[in-house]
């Protein structure tokens, strides 16, 4: 049995989860809750699926256009948002934003802290701003870099904080200090998203994989232009998806070698992808509509 048939891409029957039955536009993000009970994707609007009937839990369109990221809370209760005007907090069960903030560029990244306590805003305007998840209020605006921030991820300890640009500057903060760690070089480009190994010792983003400690190159993976890419939450695995390639990647993550190469030309392109809790499943977001692989 090949690698890819044991960690496949197969297509759901959920057609709750193909675009045109969500919206007019592309999606553009999607995030698993941590509880592995829903999924959440959004472009001009934000939506939420119940996994274990396949229905669709709540979807809030129009009002929310150009949605660029979203981000779960801890414990699966909240739904971090945002948009070019703003950046909203949504109370899942209800369905409801219970929290506004008036934003004036793009919010590109948003990121809750694992420890439930902090969100973080990256936005066009290179602005990074944390937040205190439960009052709304600004807690540090950190040293912008030089470019639109197209990266924010927090490590698992939620002491560090990793940001990326689109001019390839990746940055790891001290969260508590907003000192700076290390600033790395990444390619340049519209990708930049970061993510981190479960246990904290390694970070990746775009083609490269970094010691988070020292700051050194431990993998490249040979990839044209990443859109995504997404530590499994067990450790093992690494995914990615390539724009110019047309394919989904699956790469062992103490080797970086590639365990096999998946045709998505279907669902290209993909934008954006999600590990479930569990790391059995693997939720792909493209312009076509969404599918999930089972590992």
């Amino acid at each position: 049995m090949s690698p890819w048939k044991r960690w496949g891409i197969f297509k759901t029957s959920c057609k709750a989860l193909r675009s045109r039955d969500f919206t007019s536009s592309a999606l553009m993000c999607v995030a698993w809750s941590p509880d592995g009970s829903e999924l959440a994707a959004g472009c001009d609007g934000v939506a939420v699926w119940n996994l274990a009937t396949g229905k669709q839990a709540w979807r809030v369109p129009g009002g929310t256009a150009n949605m660029r990221s979203v981000s779960w809370s801890p414990d699966s209760t909240r739904l971090a948002s945002g948009t070019s005007e703003r950046m909203r907090v949504w109370d899942v069960a209800a369905g409801i934003a219970v929290r506004v903030v008036r934003w004036g560029t793009w919010c590109q990244e948003i990121a809750w802290s694992p420890d439930g306590k902090t969100i973080v805003v990256g936005d066009t305007a290179s602005s990074i701003v944390l937040f205190d998840a439960l009052s709304g209020d600004t807690l540090r605006t950190l040293p912008p870099h030089k470019a639109s921030i197209n990266g924010a991820a927090w490590a698992p300890d939620s002491a560090r904080l990793a940001t990326a640009a689109e001019d390839g500057t990746l940055r790891i903060w001290d969260a508590r200090s907003g000192k700076v760690v290390h600033e790395l070089s990444a390619d340049r480009g519209d990708c930049c998203r970061i993510t981190w190994s479960p246990d904290g010792k390694q970070i990746a983003c775009n083609i490269r994989i970094w010691e988070a400690e020292s700051g050194r190159v431990v993998h490249h993976l040979p990839a044209v232009f990443l859109s995504d890419i997404r530590w499994s939450r067990r450790g093992d695995l690494v995914a990615t998806s390539d724009l110019e390639k047309d394919y989904l990647g699956l790469w062992d993550a103490a080797t970086g070698r590639p365990l096999q190469l998946e045709d998505a030309r279907e669902i290209m392109p993909i934008v954006a992808l999600a590990w479930s809790d569990d790391s059995t499943t693997l939720a792909a977001i493209g312009k076509a509509c969404a599918t999930s692989g089972s590992t």
